[in-house]
């Protein structure tokens, strides 16, 4: 009523705000930056078991023991992201796009915990299978070192003498 009295039999005209202009909201670089987190503290801390874990629906869980809490978890990340002079996302914000962006990373039900046998034995075949993915990292670096030392010499050298190179194709003998 007062709008009317006051302008007349005109609409009223929308101010600016909304979410656009709110600065608590997260933006992209925030959400990267908690599902990074997730996903090297899974590395680092969770069992990759093979094949379908026991009370849980997804093939591709990553089980963080059960002393890895959500809140566990969040208070390492506040620790971590406090040193690097970054913002820090909220709790509830924090759970809700780890439930939503990495649902497989799971902490464990205090029932499908573990032996200390089994633990050791899979944490040895991951740190195997990494070193052995390392070791064929280097023998393709190498390799392709090697390879560039080949071609490159041949390379300059052809480029003079293809009109004269002929090429003789051998094919295997059907009988």
């Amino acid at each position: 009523m007062k709008w009317y009295k006051a302008e007349g039999l005109v609409p009223k005209e929308k101010r600016s705000g909304g979410r656009a202009n709110v600065t608590r909201a997260l933006n992209f670089d925030d959400i990267k930056q908690v599902v990074q987190f997730l996903t090297n503290y899974a590395t680092d801390h969770a069992l990759v078991l093979p094949g379908r874990v026991p009370g849980f629906r997804r093939d591709d869980v990553k089980l963080l023991p059960s002393s890895h809490t959500k809140k566990v978890v969040y208070t390492k990340y506040t620790e971590l992201v406090k040193d690097t002079n970054t913002r820090v996302v909220g709790e509830s914000s924090f759970y809700s796009l780890w439930n939503a962006l990495v649902p497989f990373i799971v902490s464990a039900k205090p029932m499908t915990d573990l032996c200390w046998i089994c633990q050791k034995n899979n944490t040895l075949i991951y740190r195997l299978v990494l070193s052995f993915c390392y070791v064929l990292w280097n023998v393709y670096v190498m390799f392709s070192a090697m390879e560039a030392r080949w071609i490159a010499p041949a390379a300059t050298s052809s480029t003079t003498s293809t009109a004269t190179a002929t090429t003789t194709i051998i094919s295997p003998r059907i009988s």
